[in-house]
């Protein structure tokens, strides 16, 4: 009966393929995707434009409030049928609008394009590495190939450009030519069986009753990886050649695989492996005469030819002369068929071939022999010279998927998906939406890559979906599929298992639903106390502490998870996130320099609540209890701080895209479980904008009403807590400070959306060209385009970058991390290029464009000293300090809270001051640390640093909530390094741009810009080397100074706005001190002094000479060249009014 239904499949699924191959990966795009296309053209609901920076949600649902207030712009899956929804939305949608029509979802179920093969492409050489570059010429997607050829030839052009061709003159024997598959473990058996994994097996009778039953073969085998054809696409070079060689071998192909034992279920420890060759059920027929041409189900498509297969068994595919007889001499393609059921007789052999290794990672049936990988090995006899286009794995769904048999279906899915996006832009109650991609198979796997170009290539190469890069490569996946860019979810994650600064001490036990689950908090556990908490140990433990840092292992997050002899500890926060940070992007670099764009999908609030009945171990009874909970799996809640972290390390790696999860809440958490959204499924609200974002009707950032007040959770949480059931005092916490961290997720998503809209232009113009990260290890990446060994070392003095607390001092000075045994700074430096305008100053001298950097600062500890290290969430310090307006004395904090000072806004235990070494010398010739320095042979003479969104007028920009970058440092006495001190936030990243600026006359008018002015809120002083005198002064900027003497030393804290003022030069009359008088008093208040600047060649050198200029004369030496600058500045806030003004003044 089982050979019968599956000889009807094949029989039913025999199609052809083209003369030329690469027509049945890239077949011609849907006819109405064509622009002006008549009559069903649907060109004008389409984005066409230039890519926005994507701000959108994963899997997104109706509330258009909440997106205007986050400026979103794009949707995946919109919900055509609600009206609540933003205008002009960028739509990612998957084409099941009808539900006739399953085309996309996943591995997991069954859907049209959960569809799996190995192509295998003999003209290319395997690069398995992240250099990976497509063969020069191909557009098939080729990645996957032998690492084993020869006697084979390619040519680089012609119809046998894809082709590897062997001619009978080159073996004299049967010859192995081709051997050594990459790559051949990437085929699985999808072990999905129900519940909430998805379903890809029969699971009528339960797990296993039911495997491989009738209904099993016939609805899930086709595509779940337990029944697999080899098919070769070749043709012979001469075809009139082969009738001298009808029954002649030609080919023999054999595919063999390792059987893997494993010692149990977890799957954890191989015990031994075997190997064997895969036996077929099904090989190709010898008659000439059943070979069948076939046609896409769209337009008639004519797709080749293929041989029909009949009923034999062998381990070997042995093709002959008579096989290739094709009219016209086109390709044929030929098949095999084999099972993969894991059924065995009576002998305990396997009636065809053992199971393919699971995908879901559980294990469920609880089998531990496993084909685990395999090879192709093919074998030319000679007699004929023939070509070979390719070799294929590939299930009964892929393969009728590539030969166009549900062409007609997908078209008429993707139609009636644009036909509502036209409606929604023509209907009664337009939105005006675009499609922007079509969505594809989500979170798929390399061995759904080609379906999945198959799919793109019919919509015109606008697919797109989410998926990992841990399993897909890369650049081998761009170049596979053909997408215009790779949304990836591997981020940073916070799970339960990570520390977390919201409760004092969790409890390290398997099952924890008293304490959420959580292994720790910023005080440790049961197993690990912290003392120390200034130090924030819960941020940075490590088993083996006692090791110099950075550490030279870069296995430490590969060893077990046990392994403490190796300082792994996962559940350190910093450990966790430099995990996720190796892995996803180090070990990936062609993520993040690659032509084409990335996005990022960020995973920003807790995920898999649920209500359960749980058995706990009660010491008092010395027994087991059971206790309901209400509880978390997986994700916990993020702070703010830790979500300014995630997505600034997506924003400083380079990502063009924001994509969320999770916008709306998706169940009542107490039927089951569900995952927490930043808003409630049922809002009801007139708020807008920040007002909105700020208030507790989308959410709070801890679970409203459990107190029993008159105020319920917009979630419900509030109805299904059993307080009893937790542990509130080991935890540090009441029931009303359960933190879920809603809106701190929503504020700085907010605040960062505001800075990419402002810098919207800037950002999708940036090109990543090298990272460095500093944590356990030191991480160094870039482009690899670059003919420089160390990019970033032309620019900065990485191996001098210092970190400190912005209290640590000794001695009054100040403590660098980097000054003790153990390095503890934790940042991320990039640097960038941006495209020069054209007949613009060249910057720069090793990047293509002008050289920007970014800095991130890996701390998120969000605890203060003052507050008894009380947890305090960020959307709490935005109210404190009143979003930036005046201070409010109502809130419900202590009195020096309630002061408004701003003192405590820096105190969190995870800012940090940075000082970054920025090259900028200038020598006679340009050299390794002076790239930049020289145009028309001249040297630069100073350099202007702008925080990008310097000019923002937002509070959370603007001092003294950020420490702004803006300022023009000149280079003075050839100084080699310019040490940028930043003050960072717990998670806070800047992008700056450099501008270096030359003595010649033709300086660009846009550097001639003046920063923003200071504040008046609190106005700080200048000092310099100046020598004045004085009795009266209240300032020195009201002082009146009769000149100035010498060079300054440095001028790093001025701000100089580039104006130019007239050069009228006076000489000092004399060099005498002279007091005040009420005479300069009323000058003064009339105009005051002002600070300039003048770049000139003293003694052949290039100086920076500082002068004074009042009443409108300046103060200094004749010069016959050079261009004078003014500067404005702030540095001494502590001056001392009462200093009697005839104390020279030497410092600046």
């Amino acid at each position: 009966m089982k050979n019968s239904i599956v000889l009807g499949t094949i029989l039913i699924s025999i199609i052809s393929v083209n003369l030329f191959a690469q027509d049945l990966i890239n077949p011609p795009k849907f006819d109405y995707l064509i622009q002006n296309n008549i009559p069903t053209c649907y060109w004008d609901y389409i984005y066409h434009g230039n890519s926005p920076y994507i701000l959108g949600w994963n899997w997104s649902s109706k509330g258009a409030a909440l997106d205007n207030a986050l400026q979103m712009n794009t949707y995946h899956d919109f919900p055509f049928t609600q009206t609540d929804v933003k205008h002009n939305l960028l739509l990612i949608q998957p084409p099941n609008e009808d539900p006739t029509y399953k085309i996309v979802s996943g591995h997991n179920q069954n859907y049209i394009l959960n569809a799996h093969c190995l192509h295998l492409e003999p003209t290319i050489t395997v690069d398995s590495t992240e250099n990976f570059k497509p063969r020069f010429g191909d557009i098939t997607g080729a990645v996957f190939a032998w690492t084993y050829k020869t006697v084979g030839d390619t040519v680089s052009s012609g119809d046998d450009f894809s082709r590897f061709i062997l001619h009978n003159n080159s073996v004299s024997s049967p010859t192995l030519v081709l051997k050594d598959i990459w790559k051949g473990n990437i085929l699985k058996w999808l072990d999905y069986c129900g519940n909430d994994i998805g379903i890809t097996n029969d699971i009528t009778l339960g797990i296993h009753e039911s495997e491989n039953s009738e209904i099993d073969i016939d609805s899930f085998h086709p595509f779940n990886g337990k029944q697999w054809y080899c098919s070769i696409n070749l043709r012979a070079l001469n075809s009139e050649d082969i009738y001298n060689h009808l029954n002649d071998t030609i080919l023999v192909i054999k595919i063999p695989y390792v059987f893997t034992h494993y010692n149990d279920s977890t799957l954890k420890e191989v015990s031994s492996t075997t190997n064997d060759y895969v036996k077929f059920d099904s090989l190709p027929n010898y008659e000439t005469t059943l070979t069948h041409a076939i046609n896409s189900t769209v337009n008639n498509d004519f797709r080749g030819y293929a041989k029909a297969l009949e009923e034999r068994s062998a381990n070997i595919i042995a093709i002959t002369g008579k096989m290739l007889i094709v009219s016209s001499g086109s390709d044929i393609t030929i098949s095999a068929f084999a099972g993969f059921t894991g059924d065995t007789l009576w002998d305990g052999s396997f009636q065809n071939n053992p199971r393919l290794k699971n995908v879901w990672h559980e294990n469920r049936y609880q089998y531990k022999d496993y084909i685990t990988s395999f090879d192709v090995e093919v074998t030319y006899y000679g007699n004929l010279d023939i070509a070979i286009d390719w070799i294929r794995l590939e299930t009964p769904r892929c393969q009728r998927v590539l030969r166009g048999y549900y062409d007609l279906t997908i078209k008429n899915a993707v139609e009636n998906l644009l036909e509502k996006v036209k409606t929604d832009n023509i209907g009664t109650n337009p939105t005006y939406p675009k499609l922007y991609r079509f969505y594809a198979d989500d979170e798929m796997i390399p061995s759904m890559w080609l379906a999945n170009r198959y799919y793109n290539m019919l919509v015109d190469t606008l697919a797109g979906l989410e998926t990992y890069v841990h399993n897909n490569m890369p650049s081998h996946y761009l170049h596979a599929t053909g997408f215009k860019e790779y949304w990836n979810g591997d981020v940073l994650r916070f799970d339960v298992e990570n520390f977390n600064p919201f409760i004092k001490t969790g409890q390290n036990a398997p099952v924890l639903p008293s304490f959420f689950h959580y292994k720790g908090g910023y005080a440790g556990n049961n197993v690990v106390g912290f003392n120390n908490i200034l130090d924030s140990p819960y941020e940075t433990y490590l088993a083996n502490n006692n090791k110099s840092m950075p550490i030279n292992d870069y296995n430490i997050f590969d060893y077990p998870d046990n392994d403490y002899t190796n300082y792994v500890y996962r559940h350190g926060l910093l450990f966790s996130i430099e995990d996720k940070i190796f892995h996803n992007f180090y070990q990936n670099p062609s993520l993040i320099f690659n032509d084409k764009p990335w996005w990022a999908n960020l995973w920003v609030q807790s995920e898999n609540w649920f209500n359960a009945i749980w058995k706990i171990y009660d010491p008092i009874i010395q027994d087991s209890i059971e206790c309901e909970s209400f509880t978390l799996d997986g994700a916990r809640p993020r702070t703010g701080e830790e979500n300014r972290l995630m997505i600034n390390t997506a924003i400083n790696l380079g990502a063009k895209g924001l994509i969320y999860w999770f916008k709306t809440s998706n169940a009542k958490f107490w039927n089951g479980s569900g995952e927490l959204g930043l808003q409630p499924q049922n809002l009801t609200t007139s708020l807008t904008g920040d007002e909105l974002l700020y208030s507790e009707d989308l959410g709070g950032d801890y679970v409203l009403g459990n107190d029993n007040q008159n105020v319920s959770d917009p979630n419900g949480f509030d109805d299904h807590f059993n307080n009893s059931s937790y542990d509130f005092s080991t935890m540090d916490i009441d029931k009303d400070n359960i933190f879920i961290g809603l809106k701190s997720a929503r504020t700085e998503i907010n605040k960062i959306h505001k800075w990419i809209k402002a810098n919207e232009n800037t950002l999708m113009n940036l090109k990543l060209q090298a990272w460095y990260g500093k944590g356990f290890l030191e991480l160094y990446k870039q482009n690899p385009s670059s003919i420089y060994s160390n990019l970033m070392n032309f620019y900065i003095d990485i191996n001098n970058i210092k970190t400190r607390p912005l209290n640590r001092v000794e001695n009054g000075n100040p403590l660098y991390e980097q000054h003790t045994t153990i390095d503890s700074g934790f940042y991320d430096v990039t640097l960038y290029s941006y495209p020069c305008e054209q007949n613009s100053i060249n910057y720069e001298y090793k990047l293509n464009g002008k050289p920007l950097f970014g800095i991130i600062n890996r701390r998120t500890d969000p605890l203060i000293q003052s507050f008894n290290y009380g947890f305090i969430s960020t959307s709490t310090f935005d109210y404190m300090v009143n979003y930036g307006n005046e201070c409010i004395n109502d809130n419900p904090f202590p009195e020096w809270f309630r002061q408004c000072n701003i003192d405590f806004w820096w105190q969190r235990l995870g800012a940090r001051e940075i000082v970054l070494p920025i090259y900028c010398s200038y020598k006679t010739v340009p050299s390794a640390k002076n790239p930049v320095k020289w145009k028309d042979n001249e040297p630069s003479i100073g350099l202007r640093i702008d925080e990008l969104g310097c000019k923002m007028p937002d509070w959370f920009m603007q001092e003294p909530y950020n420490n702004l970058i803006s300022n023009y440092y000149p280079f003075i006495n050839q100084r080699d390094t310019l040490h940028l001190r930043m003050k960072l936030l717990p998670g806070q990243g800047k992008i700056m741009i450099l501008k270096y600026i030359f003595k010649t006359v033709d300086v660009p008018k846009e550097i001639l810009i003046s920063p923003s002015p200071i504040s008046q809120q609190k106005p700080t002083y200048l000092t310099t080397i100046l020598e004045y005198t004085g009795t009266n002064c209240d300032s020195l900027i009201s002082t009146n100074p009769m000149f100035a003497s010498g060079i300054a030393t440095t001028l790093d804290s001025m701000v100089w706005d580039y104006s130019t003022i007239s050069d009228y030069t006076k000489p000092p009359i004399d060099t005498t001190l002279h007091p005040c008088t009420e005479e300069d008093l009323q000058l003064m208040n009339q105009s005051a002094a002002k600070y300039v600047a003048r770049h000139e060649m003293r003694d052949s050198v290039m100086k920076t000479i500082v002068y004074l200029v009042f009443n409108g004369i300046c103060y200094c030496d004749n010069a016959d060249n050079g261009i004078l600058y003014q500067l404005r500045g702030y540095v001494n806030q502590n001056y001392n009014s009462s200093t009697p003004c005839d104390t020279n003044q030497k410092s600046i």
